[in-house]
């Protein structure tokens, strides 16, 4: 690897720690489906952001009130995105609140749409209220509800 390869190779990866260590004030059980929720989004791939949303999901972010809405809006905008164009979501948590059958997460959704990896243009959630559940047989925590707002 030449030196500059190098260089941007060790920046990704500071990057990528950075953006881990964004999860250290949610409670461990929710790290994996906050990151699954951010990289499905990231790479676009419908079929994981639906495993992260809850059957049961009920919510007024974006005014999408079902996981069928939830999940048919971010799929026609995926749809959306012309090739080379990709969105890059940050989720910046405020406060969370640890249950045994429910988490609470204030947080920031920040997308960057970025062409050849440039950002162009960026939307702000302004501060979101998650709320997750465990389901199924294991208990996978999804998301259950996402409202505008503090709660």
């Amino acid at each position: 690897m030449s030196i500059p390869g190098a260089i941007i190779s060790a920046i990704g990866n500071k990057i990528k720690k950075n953006e881990d260590n964004i999860f250290k004030s949610l409670p461990k059980k929710i790290h994996p489906l906050f990151r699954d929720f951010r990289d499905a989004y990231n790479s676009k791939d419908i079929n994981l952001l639906n495993d992260t949303i809850s059957d049961n999901y009920t919510g007024n972010y974006f005014n999408l009130r079902s996981k069928k809405a939830f999940i048919n809006t971010f799929k026609n905008m995926f749809k959306a995105f012309p090739f080379g164009v990709n969105p890059k979501l940050t989720i910046k948590v405020h406060h969370a609140v640890d249950g045994d059958d429910e988490c609470v997460a204030i947080v920031t959704f920040k997308s960057n749409i970025g062409v050849a990896g440039i950002p162009t243009k960026s939307f702000e959630s302004g501060k979101v209220t998650c709320i997750a559940k465990p389901e199924g047989k294991y208990g996978r925590w999804k998301i259950a509800s996402i409202y505008n707002g503090e709660g």
